[in-house]
Order: C-alpha cells, then sequence, then structure tokens
C-alpha cells in the first residue's frame, strides 16, 4: 500500500483517508458492496468470490499502516444489494463487521444509498447507522443525498465510485480508480475529498465523461477544477485538473 500526504490528510492506494483529529486516529473507506457477487449470480452473471477476502486483506495492510487504535468508519454501501436483505448477505456483512472489529479500536457506519436493509445489521451487532461523522476538523457523508455542509471542515465522500479512463495514440484503454480532490471555494483552507470505491469489483464511473445527479453534493462544488489522483498497481498517480484531463482526451 502506497500513501499520499496533502494537507494533513493520507490517501492510500486501497481507497482510503486516514487523518487525526480530537487527539484520535480515523481511517476512512466506502462502497464496499458486500454481497455483489449473489446479485450478479441472481441476474444470471458469475463472479468468483474475491470481494470479502479482498477487502480483509485491504483492512490488514490499514491496520499494519495506523495501528490497531484507529478508528475505522465506512462511508456508505457496505452492502450491494439495496433491494432485499438475503442470508448470505448478512452472513457476509456480519463476518466483516467481526473480522473488522477485532482489529480496529472501533466501528462506525454511515449510512449509504444501498443499505437500506443495513439497520437490522447495525442493531443487531450494537452499531449505530448515521447519516454523516463529524470531528473538529472532517465532515464525513456518503454523497447520496443534498444536505448542508459546513465550509470549516475538510469534506470526505464516496459515492461517485471516480475513475478515469485513459487512452493512447491508438486507443488502447486503461481504467483506474480515481481521487478527486480540490478546495472549499467558500473557505480555500479546507478541501473535499472525494474517495473511489474500496470494493473489489466497481472500478468506478468514469469522471472524465460523467455527468452527476443533481441531489448528489458532488454537485454542490466546481469538480472540474479538483485535481485527480489515479491509483495503478498499487501506486499514487497526481493528474492535472479534470478540467484540462478532459479537454486532453475528449
Amino acid at each position: 500500500m502506497k500513501t499520499l500526504l496533502i494537507n494533513g490528510f493520507e490517501i492510500s492506494s486501497l481507497g482510503s483517508v486516514y487523518f487525526e483529529d480530537d487527539d484520535k486516529k480515523y481511517v476512512v473507506i466506502g462502497d464496499l458492496h458486500i454481497g455483489l457477487e449473489k446479485y450478479m449470480r441472481d441476474q444470471g452473471v458469475f463472479m468468483s468470490k474475491k470481494q470479502l477476502p479482498e477487502i480483509k486483506k485491504g483492512l490488514k495492510e490499514l491496520v499494519k499502516r495506523y495501528g490497531s487504535d484507529t478508528i475505522l468508519i465506512i462511508n456508505g454501501d457496505l452492502k450491494h444489494d439495496f433491494k432485499k436483505q438475503g442470508y448470505e448477505d448478512a452472513k457476509e456483512i456480519k463476518e466483516f463487521i467481526r473480522f473488522a472489529a477485532e482489529r480496529f479500536r472501533d466501528i462506525m457506519l454511515i449510512r449509504g444509498n444501498h443499505d437500506n436493509y443495513l439497520i437490522n445489521i447495525a442493531d443487531y451487532l450494537g452499531k449505530d447507522l448515521v447519516d454523516f461523522v463529524q470531528t473538529s476538523r472532517f465532515f464525513i457523508t456518503h454523497g447520496h443525498k443534498s444536505m448542508i455542509l459546513p465550509i470549516n471542515k475538510h469534506i470526505i465522500l464516496h459515492h461517485e465510485h471516480p475513475s478515469i479512463t485513459l487512452r493512447d495514440d491508438v486507443n488502447a484503454k486503461i481504467k483506474i480508480r480515481a481521487y478527486l480532490i480540490g478546495r472549499i471555494r467558500k473557505n480555500k483552507d479546507y478541501y473535499v475529498i472525494v474517495v473511489p470505491a474500496f470494493s473489489y469489483y466497481s472500478p468506478g464511473i468514469d469522471v472524465l465523461s460523467a455527468y452527476y445527479e443533481r441531489d448528489s453534493l458532488i454537485s454542490q462544488f466546481d469538480v472540474e477544477d479538483f485535481e485527480v489522483y489515479g491509483i495503478y498497481e498499487d501506486e499514487i498517480y497526481k493528474f492535472d485538473k479534470l478540467r484540462k484531463l478532459r479537454e486532453a482526451f475528449y
């Protein structure tokens, strides 16, 4: 796992954000989409069950880097199927939360747009399911619904699954996960960090060609001026602003 420190927070090649605040350590991940393999199998598409083992592997790397005294924040979409709660989904989510609870100081669960039935599992495991978490310097929410955001804190969002598709001279393509990071216009001391999915099977939506939902929180910001940080083969690459990448590739 490679990391990059930006103005008091650290991003990683796994798709996480680490920061220290209020004398505590936090690491934020989101868009895990546990249960995706079963959902796709029910649609007639076979996917090997790699998602949960790869997520566990990623958690071990986070603990190795930041220590077991770190608080893990799950920023939405822990599960994939938002229409129903099946036995297999519940079993995997409980397994994941127990695995994480053994390795982190605490776990905080933020509601995402796929988490309609997660409240039942959260109650069973004695965890609260909230719409946001805030500390002195950070505000973390999934990003799928409109809300009033602070201008005096760094804002961490998921939901968009940002990625970029790169092309060469013969139009060969490669799609990589990416962060979008930009300053808050009304207070340039603080940043908005749009984080890629922690899911093994969710490379994301190409932000070079995507247009955002009106209710999505990312639409409140001038994302065109955000810097793009791509992830490829366990490395982090800083690209240009999103606007300039659009001009270069489209």
